[in-house]
């Protein structure tokens, strides 16, 4: 029987019915239809495999441009500040070193002033032939030359006082009458010699053996009273211990810083303290080398005063004095103001590695050792006063800023706003991407998911 072929097949145009069909014919076609539907649902698969891949690149993207770009604004900001800070740093040592170099070099011209005053009082000693303890500037020349010193110096009260033996003393006192008589003191002023011992010191190699230094000329005149004339500056044991070592080195001692009310209240006009320094210049029986010790002209100053009017930090700063004698006090400056703020190391532990510090009057210093003196109790001088605070008196100032000083003087704005530019900076491809994605990127998507979408359907 011969076989019909698939082009054999006749449809009724009429009933539109298949006259004849193959069974083969039907299987191949189902074949077809699963192979294209297989095939698409591939398609699909992958589409929605490269679709994930693509938005998760994006996330990368997004995330990346997120990272670095606040990276690199904390990063600015922090360099910036660091910058500001190593600014601020310098600008502190330089403004800490003119106002300590400023108080220097007004400490050391008023200093010299003293010597001067010194070497006027040996000069009238030998131009009259007048024999110390007996020896008294004019009034006139004494007023003079005291108030120019005061006028121009850091000094609030000096006063000259000789070296008078314990065996001249009657005679002392007949002459310092006499002399008050010159001077129109009616009625008259100590004419003996008293003493106010209230700081017993137990080093008999510095008491001054048979010895007083009693108060005679003093400065400013206009506040000078009855309780300053003859008293003896040496009844206070640490003053003597200063005098001790000035007559046996004929040289300038700073002491340490004290309490020294008892002679100076009237004289000095504190604000905040009680702490005052002076020096102790040597009045020399003639200008001959090695000439004996025949007094002192003795300058007090207030350290309530001496930093102030000063050019100091722009922000606020901690000035420590240490007299190396035990005393340690802290004060507080800014621009042309200094406050006490109290004993003690005072200043802010974090800005330790800041400090700028000077030794101060390093050429007034008493060394020990230099000056010979007799054993006490079996030791010398050296191991006697080893490790105590006594005849090695050596200031140093040093100053520190304060956390104050950097936080008002270091403003972050700048910084900040800089960081800020950086970050829109990254910012801009950031948004230009999320707006490219959300304008063309997600369309092209889910017209592609429709797409795929409608060839399943199609493929059912």
């Amino acid at each position: 029987m011969k076989e019909k072929k698939v082009s054999d097949i006749v449809l009724d145009d009429d009933t539109s019915t298949v006259l004849f069909d193959d069974p083969s014919v039907s299987d191949l076609k189902g074949e077809d239809v699963l192979l294209e539907d297989n095939q698409t649902r591939q398609q699909k698969v992958l589409l929605e495999k490269e679709t994930k891949k693509i938005m998760r690149f994006q996330r990368i993207i997004f995330s990346v441009f997120v990272i670095i770009g606040a990276t690199c604004s904390y990063f600015t900001f922090r360099i910036l500040e660091n910058e500001k800070r190593l600014a601020l740093e310098n600008q502190f040592q330089q403004e800490a070193n003119d106002f300590l170099q400023e108080t220097l070099s007004s400490a050391s011209s008023s200093f010299s002033l003293l010597k001067s005053l010194a070497s006027t009082t040996t000069a009238t000693a030998t131009s009259t032939a007048s024999q110390f303890p007996n020896v008294t500037l004019p009034l006139s020349l004494f007023v003079e030359l005291s108030n120019d010193i005061i006028e121009t110096s850091d000094f609030n009260l000096l006063f000259y006082a000789p070296l008078v033996e314990t065996s001249e003393l009657a005679a002392w006192e007949e002459y310092s009458t006499e002399q008050q008589l010159i001077d129109n003191r009616i009625p008259l002023v100590n004419s003996a010699v008293f003493t106010r011992d209230n700081s017993p010191y137990e080093s008999p190699a510095h008491h001054l053996v048979n010895q007083v230094l009693p108060v005679w000329q003093v400065a400013p005149r206009s506040k000078t009273s009855a309780t300053e004339i003859n008293t003896d500056f040496c009844s206070r044991r640490d003053i003597e211990h200063v005098a001790v070592d000035v007559t046996s080195s004929s040289k300038p001692v700073l002491a340490g810083a004290s309490d020294l009310s008892f002679i100076a209240d009237g004289y000095i006009d504190r604000s905040e303290s009680n702490l005052s320094s002076y020096l102790m210049q040597p009045v020399f029986e003639s200008f001959k080398t090695g000439s004996a010790v025949k007094g002192a002209v003795v300058a007090f100053f207030s350290w309530d005063l001496i930093f102030k009017e000063r050019r100091g930090p722009k922000g606020l700063a901690h000035l420590i004095v240490d007299d190396g004698c035990g005393q340690v006090f802290t004060y507080g400056v800014k621009d042309s103001y200094s406050v006490f703020l109290g004993m003690g190391n005072l200043h802010d532990k974090e800005e330790e590695a800041s400090a700028v510090d000077v030794d101060f009057m390093e050429a007034y210093r008493f060394t020990r050792g230099n000056v010979p003196h007799p054993p006490i109790d079996g030791k010398t001088y050296d191991e006697y006063y080893k490790n105590t605070e006594m005849g090695n008196c050596a200031y140093t100032l040093t100053m520190y800023p304060t956390v104050e000083y950097f936080s008002a003087l270091g403003d972050s704005e700048g910084s900040l706003f800089f960081a800020l530019f950086v970050c829109v900076i990254f910012a801009i491809p950031f948004l230009l991407l999320l707006s490219y994605d959300v304008l063309v990127g997600r369309p092209q998507r889910n017209l592609l998911d429709k797409a795929t979408n409608k060839m399943g359907m199609h493929s059912c």
